[in-house]
């Protein structure tokens, strides 16, 4: 019996684009590879389509000729679209241009199942121009998959359509290296340098991440603050801790290897996520900062973040946008031993229960058998 054929199609792929979704799709195709057949569908970044199969997986990416607002403009995408004939088509939203490409083709062929990790939030322009269409495709989706329930019950688009949205949480593992003797060697040089609590944020640097709360409520914290990760709002985030006089208390440790990521969580003593609006839907790398046993203080989005934290049982989740009160959690935590510790515990013991990678496919595979 031939195995399913599933197209992903999403903006970029890991790698060498690194993100929380593209990590994320690498981890389906990867994990369920030997199941079904996957062909992965994104953008190159250049003029130029590029095709290539690595460890039994397709991978086509497409030309595209600029981008508009991170959105990918790709006039091959209807081509493709037309002439690949599926058993599933999976999209990961938002993409409003693959949305609108796949649309135009007028395809019919296979089950079409969408992975809606947020809202468009902040591109309100292209967010109403592109509202009819979002509307008509997920009316054509036969299943919808949200992150977590608190999502699928707080985004306005997805109400619509509750009837056929399921919430599959995404899960991951700690990689097989994440205490090898590299790593550990990197764990002992980086808590050498400074005898203070460290503070760790791992993410891209955008808008919405609320680093400019975080580093204002530095002012009062007697911490290291190392923030992993590089993004559009370097520049400006470098300008905010000078204005507050903190920025020798910040690290700005930029793009970081995986191997260096879970160096940098496993010598942290908390991990914040302090993001302001709802373009943060998840939080992956809260999990990834409990399965190192560290706990985490979040905002509270009306999302996922505060379903991967859990409030006064895996650290702190509290209101976007207060600098003078994410200090005092952060300090409340840091400098209580036991309550770290309690805190990191359980956050470890629920990242291994609830968001691990096995769990997660198996979910997905029972989706992906019953379209």
């Amino acid at each position: 019996m031939s195995r399913k054929h599933i197209v992903m199609v999403y903006k970029d792929f890991y790698p060498p684009v690194k993100g929380g979704i593209e990590f994320h799709i690498a981890d389906i195709v990867k994990g369920l590879k030997d199941k079904f057949r996957f062909t992965v569908l994104v953008q190159s970044g250049k003029n130029t389509t590029q095709v290539e199969k690595t460890d039994g997986i397709e991978i086509i990416r497409a030309s595209e000729f600029g981008r508009i607002q991170s959105a990918p403009l790709s006039a091959s995408l209807v081509k493709y679209f037309r002439k690949l004939k599926p058993n599933i088509w999976h999209f990961h939203l938002p993409n409003p241009t693959a949305v609108i490409a796949y649309l135009s083709s007028f395809q019919t062929y296979g089950s079409l199942l969408v992975t809606y990790h947020s809202d468009i939030i902040r591109q309100k322009t292209l967010g109403c121009l592109y509202k009819p269409f979002s509307l008509i495709f997920l009316k054509k989706a036969d299943a919808i998959i949200a992150t977590s329930d608190a999502y699928a019950k707080s985004s306005d688009e997805l109400k619509l359509f509750r009837n056929k949205t399921i919430a599959i949480p995404i899960g991951i593992d700690p990689p097989g290296f994440w205490q090898s003797m590299n790593v550990l060697a990197q764990v002992s040089e980086i808590k050498k340098k400074t005898e203070k609590p460290i503070i760790l944020f791992i993410g891209k640097l955008r808008y919405y991440k609320g680093l400019h709360i975080l580093i204002e409520a530095m002012k009062e914290i007697d911490a290291v603050l190392i923030i992993a990760g590089e993004g559009p709002m370097e520049k400006e985030l470098k300008m905010i801790a000078c204005k507050y006089d903190v920025l020798e208390k910040i690290v700005f440790e930029g793009e970081v290897s995986e191997e260096r990521k879970w160096a940098l969580l496993q010598s942290a003593d908390i991990f914040c996520l302090p993001s302001t609006y709802r373009s943060e839907a998840y939080g992956i790398c809260q999990i990834e900062a409990q399965l190192a046993g560290l706990p985490v203080v979040t905002t509270e989005l009306g999302t996922g973040t505060s379903f991967v934290t859990i409030d006064k049982k895996t650290g702190y989740v509290i209101p976007p946008d207060d600098s003078k009160l994410l200090a005092k959690k952060i300090k409340k935590i840091i400098y209580d031993p036991l309550l770290k510790q309690k805190f990191g515990e359980a956050g470890r013991e629920r990242a291994e229960k609830e968001f691990s990678l096995k769990l997660m496919l198996s979910r997905l595979e029972k989706v992906y058998n019953e379209l």
